[in-house]
């Protein structure tokens, strides 16, 4: 693993801690912002473990290297672009159409836990 490939996967652990932190102490919003980021720096991570250079068209090279190739599930490839649509929404200062529930703030954290997971797996 390389050093820029580990610093990503340790953002991305601090990513999901703080999006921990935050399902108690901030809004669904914040929590939901914070599992993103860590879903995106997880694929950063592993696409830099594989020699990959990461772009703006992240989950291109995601879904090429992994999905295409079998080698991950397809709905780690939704997870992400779903992670990559609220990263947007969330730079550009746009709110949901939809308030963002606790319920939602919970599965959010949940699916960025396995993302983690899943990254930290496949880069030992």
């Amino acid at each position: 693993m390389t050093a820029e490939a580990k610093a990503w996967i340790e953002k991305a652990i601090v990513d999901l801690s703080l999006g921990h932190l935050s399902r108690n102490q901030s809004t669904p919003e914040e929590t939901v912002i914070r599992a993103s980021a860590a879903i995106i720096s997880a694929s950063r991570a592993i696409i830099i473990g594989e020699g990959n250079i990461p772009s703006a068209q992240l989950t291109n090279i995601f879904e090429q290297a992994f999905v295409n190739t079998g080698r991950l599930d397809p709905r780690f490839l939704t997870d992400l672009q779903d992670a990559h649509r609220i990263q947007m929404l969330a730079a550009d200062g746009i709110r949901e159409q939809n308030p963002v529930t606790r319920e939602r703030a919970m599965a959010m954290l949940s699916r960025a836990s396995e993302f983690v997971t899943m990254a930290e797996e496949l880069m030992h």
